[in-house]
């Protein structure tokens, strides 16, 4: 667990952390970190995020994902995760996406066919451009600070771009920080 609070994220102690020692999951030869057909849920106030995925490449499909305590239920820094067919749910962001160490993200994070609900933002995309695809994002209530409660996109610098397609449901709004 981490205790490291220096990007600005803070209580960043995950119930699950994947980093970039983790085996990354390669669909060919179906070898490496998974959580699949997992109902995982965490109402602990102190809790961080459910799951931390550190520049690290798991599978995260098939699973309800629920984080009733004070953090995010998937935050993921860099990497290539690919997280398919959950239910996902938070009190605050059910994910965010966001760059390493240095703030650059140089993954491929892809988020299809997920179910993304009653959480303050479904979505939260921080200066990267991961695929979001055929998701689910609904009854998320937004707030005044983290706006639409769709899906959050802060692009930071000039070459970012982003896919969504394919959404059943949503809200967008863009913040966007010239850097």
């Amino acid at each position: 667990m981490r205790s490291d609070t220096s990007d600005g994220f803070p209580n960043d102690n995950a119930g699950i952390q994947f980093t970039s020692t983790s085996s990354p999951w390669n669909e060919t030869t179906q070898i490496g970190c998974i959580i699949s057909d997992a109902f995982l849920s965490c109402s602990t106030l102190r809790m961080g995020h459910m799951i931390e995925i550190n520049s690290a490449s798991p599978k995260i499909c098939n699973s309800t994902i629920i984080n009733s305590g004070d953090q995010r239920a998937i935050f993921i820094r860099d990497g290539s995760p690919v997280i398919v067919n959950n239910s996902i749910s938070a009190k605050s962001q059910c994910v965010t996406i966001t760059g390493g160490l240095f703030g650059y993200y140089t993954g491929t994070c892809t988020i299809v066919d997920n179910k993304i609900s009653n959480s303050e933002v479904g979505i939260e995309v921080l200066s990267c451009s991961p695929l979001i695809e055929r998701n689910l994002i609904i009854n998320n209530r937004g707030s005044i600070t983290s706006g639409s409660g769709g899906i959050r996109l802060i692009i930071a610098g000039q070459h970012q771009s982003l896919e969504i397609t394919q959404l059943l449901s949503i809200q967008l709004v863009l913040i966007s920080t010239k850097t």
